[in-house]
């Protein structure tokens, strides 16, 4: 999404890019996405730690980061097979909404 720095997001100077990805880790380790993601170039929308310089006009987006786990998987303590899934929270859901609208994308 291509957001114009218009109206109140005008404090952001210029347009901004925004793309929603979704990533498999494989170590689990802590942070391990988020500086990934930093290391890449494209920080975490909302990171405080990784992404300092944007921080604070993130927050005229999203009040939080903007990282979620959708599924997560491991073996329990009897060997058995464990899945835990949970869909898009809420206000990162209005974000994506928020997201579209700026940048005045069609519906697919």
């Amino acid at each position: 999404y291509r957001v114009p720095a218009a109206g109140r997001l005008a404090c952001w100077g210029q347009d901004r890019w925004f793309t929603l990805v979704q990533l498999r880790i494989l170590t689990g380790r802590t942070h391990q996405i988020r500086l990934h993601m930093a290391f890449l170039g494209h920080p975490l929308v909302g990171d405080m730690k990784y992404n300092p310089d944007r921080f604070e006009h993130d927050c005229a987006l999203v009040p939080r980061i903007f990282l979620h786990c959708l599924r997560m998987e491991f073996q329990d303590m009897d060997g058995d097979n464990f899945t835990a899934a949970s869909e898009l929270a809420p206000d990162l859901q209005m974000v994506l909404c928020e997201l579209h609208r700026l940048s005045g994308s069609e519906e697919e």
